[in-house]
């Protein structure tokens, strides 16, 4: 049985089994491209990255409606949050809705606040059903 190790050589290697069939499989990040998998390879960090970013979600996914764009909900960290908004900010001299980045809303998204909330509402309603 041949074992996986991570090395210089083999470090985006991996062994898949299918029915008790080891295969070899090279992943290369040079084929992700040909994939639409959603990934935008941007550093949310810096600042023209995150730029970019926004102005391609701006393009790509606020739906224009006659009266005008609708808005969109883009959730990030704390940090995030505050730079989109700076950007956002940044843009509001654009000659256009689409310039001025105002199909996107920015909203802070705290996956465990929401998740305890749920559990509480959960346990909540597990003792009203108790007899």
């Amino acid at each position: 049985m041949k074992t996986h190790q991570q090395s210089l050589l083999t470090s985006n290697t991996s062994l898949h089994w299918i029915h008790h069939i080891a295969v070899e499989d090279r992943i290369q990040t040079s084929h992700l491209s040909d994939y639409p998998l959603g990934l935008i390879f941007k550093n949310e960090n810096i600042t023209g990255d995150l730029s970019d970013v926004l102005l391609y979600l701006q393009k790509e996914y606020v739906p224009k409606g006659p009266s005008g764009l609708e808005k969109v909900f883009v959730g990030g960290d704390r940090l995030t949050e505050g730079n989109c908004r700076n950007l956002q900010w940044g843009f509001a001299d654009g000659a256009t809705e689409e310039e001025r980045l105002e199909g996107l809303a920015f909203k802070f998204e705290d996956w465990h606040a929401i998740r305890n909330l749920f559990q509480c509402f959960q346990d909540n309603m597990n003792c009203l059903d108790a007899p």
